[in-house]
C-alpha cells in the first residue's frame, strides 16, 4: 500500500512539473512553432547593449575631447527564465544610480523624523495615518505627495517649529538678514542633511524677513517668525522625501 501511494505521488509530480527548487520554469508543452529562446549566459548581461560605432576615418575623433561616459551595466545578478521561455530580465531599464530618489517619506517615517530633528512630538501628528496615505498592516502603497499632505505637513511642523523656538535667545530677537541666513543655513543642515544651497538660503531669508512680518493684520512675534522659517524648511522636499 505505502508502495502504491509513493508511485502515485511522484506520478502527480512528474505530471505537474515539479523542478524541485529549479531556478527555471521552462514548459514541456510548447507549440514547437514557438521561436527557440537561446539559453542566458549569467555571465552576459541580459540587456541588449547598442555595438560601438566604427571610426568615420574622414572625421577622426579629437584626443583632446572628453569622451562620453560608458553605459551601464547594473544587471549583475543571476539570469532566470521564466514561463514560456522568457529571460525574465529582458527589458529591464538600466537607471542611473539615484534615479529612485525623491520618492515620498512614509508616514511610518515621519513619526519619527519630526521628533528626530525638532528635539520635540508634535501632537498633531498623531492619527494623520490617512493623510500620509499609510496602508494597512502587511501591505504597502508608494506614497504619494498631495496639496493636503503638503499642508498638513506644513502645520505638524509649524506646531513643532513653535515649541523649538519657544526657548533660547536666538529667537527673541526680530529676524535680519544676517541672522536669517545663518539660522536658514542651521535648519537645512538639521532638517535636509545637507548643506542648502544660495537660492535655497535666500529664499528662506525672504521668508524670515518679508513674509512673515504680519499675521494679517497683527504683528508677529520674532518667536513666530522663526517658527514660519523653520517650518517652511520642514515642509519642503530636503525632508519630506529621501
Amino acid at each position: 500500500m505505502k508502495k502504491l501511494l509513493l508511485s502515485i505521488a511522484l506520478v502527480g509530480l512528474a505530471v505537474s512539473g515539479c523542478s524541485f527548487g529549479s531556478s527555471e520554469a521552462n514548459l514541456g508543452n510548447i507549440s514547437q512553432d514557438q521561436p527557440t529562446i537561446n539559453p542566458q549566459d549569467p555571465n552576459v548581461s541580459a540587456i541588449p547593449v547598442n555595438p560601438e560605432q566604427p571610426q568615420d576615418p574622414t572625421n577622426p575623433v579629437d584626443p583632446n575631447q572628453t569622451p562620453p561616459p560608458p553605459a551601464n551595466h547594473c544587471d549583475f545578478g543571476k539570469s532566470y527564465t521564466g514561463f514560456g521561455g522568457t529571460v525574465l530580465e529582458v527589458g529591464r531599464i538600466d537607471n542611473e544610480v539615484t534615479m529612485e530618489g525623491g520618492r515620498m517619506k512614509p508616514y511610518t517615517s515621519l513619526v519619527t523624523e519630526y521628533p528626530r530633528v525638532l528635539g520635540n512630538n508634535p501632537t498633531l501628528l498623531t492619527g494623520m495615518n490617512a493623510t500620509f496615505s499609510d496602508p494597512v498592516v502587511r501591505w504597502f502603497v508608494e506614497p504619494q505627495g498631495s496639496a493636503i499632505s503638503i499642508y498638513t505637513a506644513y502645520r505638524i511642523g509649524f506646531q513643532g517649529c513653535l515649541t523649538l523656538t519657544g526657548t533660547g535667545t536666538q529667537w527673541t530677537s526680530v529676524p535680519n538678514a544676517t541672522t536669517a541666513a545663518t539660522e536658514c543655513g542651521n535648519f537645512a543642515r538639521k532638517f535636509w542633511s545637507r548643506n542648502a544651497t544660495a537660492d535655497e538660503i535666500a529664499a528662506c531669508v525672504q521668508i524670515a524677513t518679508v513674509d512673515t512680518v504680519n499675521e494679517g493684520s497683527t504683528p508677529t512675534t520674532p518667536q513666530r517668525r522663526w517658527a514660519y522659517t523653520c517650518a517652511s524648511v520642514l515642509a519642503s522636499a530636503g525632508f519630506l522625501t529621501y
